[in-house]
């Protein structure tokens, strides 16, 4: 292998989880006589809104600065991405997904300037309905790329149904920075946030409050849980659901006047690592997730899960019984049996369970995912051919 070679990264904006993966993934390749450059196209979107650091500890590109995302003209895009990878000159470029503006663009560029490219991807089959002959245009624009980075078996077998070879893709994308999440120092003062100023156990969710992530059947699920365990002189575990969204309207009519549940709103991170260090477990309950990266940061803080079976992770990260439990999304009862069966459990052994999670998430952090980027950059290099 040549010494020096480059590896852009590239993602349309960067929140925390991949700013930690890019700072673990530069300094493995600088142990390795290699470089990172990652590429920002915005820094915000129409969905996230995260703030950009002026420190880092790798190379980083911002395209648009005062643009969110969706407001960039496509000529407009296509030049800066163009103008960036020419003075950079990568190697091998780091892809996010196959249907972004950037990723025909880049790939373009692969193509002209005989580079091969790494498609990073955690869309799985039964993300949404599949149509036959759209299937068949996105395997041609797969199997242009020269390896694979994706999250999990649910997501490898996707690639592999759209034409990409078994033997170039790599396992272990969606991380993150399970030490942040794991560590109560990097937490708020919980007395100032809303739900924990009492003492009482509770369950936690968070979310963005769209119809996918499916909190109304959550609240309506706990309600049912909270009944049954009330109707056996128990005192149910409260809800407390971190989030906002274009439903925040409806949720709060179906809360009512719920005293047992508490919409605690957009939090900041610090904010979250305080609530998961207080909970008692944390749910999931989306109808479609292509993985559910608060599942990691949950787990991470040690907490069992609780967790829809249609989520990416739901695979790789849950054990039922060992860890916590997963359910259907669109079976409202069979959430409530889960949320009793949790209940139900005795102190030491909700311990476990989340000692279990801190022994699963283990595998899943950022320096795993600058190992296996690096796997996927020796594959790409590997006997690459241009395609045509």
């Amino acid at each position: 292998m040549k010494r020096n070679q480059i590896l852009l990264v590239q993602w349309p904006s960067f929140g925390p989880y991949h700013r930690a993966r890019l700072a673990a993934t530069a300094a493995y390749f600088a142990e390795q006589d290699l470089s990172v450059v990652a590429m920002q196209t915005a820094s915000k979107t129409n969905v996230y809104a995260w703030e950009n650091e002026s420190k880092t500890s790798f190379e980083e590109h911002l395209l648009f600065e005062d643009m969110t995302y969706q407001e960039i003209p496509g000529n407009l895009l296509k030049d800066a991405v163009y103008n960036l990878l020419e003075t950079v000159s990568p190697a091998v470029v780091a892809v996010n997904g196959y249907s972004f503006r950037e990723s025909k663009t880049i790939l373009s560029w692969c193509a002209n300037n005989r580079r091969p490219a790494i498609l990073m991807s955690d869309s799985k089959k039964n993300d949404a309905p599949r149509n036959f002959f759209k299937e068949l245009v996105k395997g041609r624009i797969v199997r242009k790329f020269s390896a694979y980075f994706c999250a999990g078996p649910a997501h490898r077998d996707y690639l592999i149904e759209l034409g990409a070879p078994a033997d170039k893709i790599v396992l272990g994308y969606d991380v993150v920075d399970n030490e942040f999440f794991r560590d109560p120092a990097n937490a708020t003062n919980k007395a100032t946030l809303p739900g924990l100023d009492a003492d009482t156990p509770f369950l936690l969710a968070s979310s963005r409050f769209v119809p996918r992530k499916n909190i109304p059947l959550l609240i309506c699920g706990y309600r049912d849980y909270a009944s049954s365990v009330s109707a056996s002189d128990q005192d149910p575990l409260r809800l407390i659901v971190l989030g906002d969204g274009e439903q925040r309207s409806e949720i709060e009519a179906i809360v009512g006047e719920d005293s047992n549940i508490t919409l605690a709103g957009f939090r900041s991170t610090a904010d979250i690592v305080a609530y998961y260090h207080a909970a008692s477990a944390f749910i999931h309950p989306s109808l479609q997730d292509q993985w559910g990266l608060v599942v990691n940061e949950a787990m991470a803080a040690g907490l069992p899960v609780v967790v829809s079976e249609t989520a990416g992770c739901a695979e790789s990260l849950v054990k039922s019984g060992e860890n916590g439990f997963l359910f259907d999304p669109k079976n409202r009862n069979e959430l409530t049996e889960k949320l009793i069966e949790f209940h139900e459990l005795d102190t030491p052994t909700r311990s476990e369970f989340g000692k279990r999670s801190i022994e699963l998430i283990s595998g899943y952090t950022p320096q795993t995912f600058a190992t296996n980027i690096f796997n996927a950059f020796n594959l790409a290099l590997e006997g690459y051919e241009p395609h045509h």
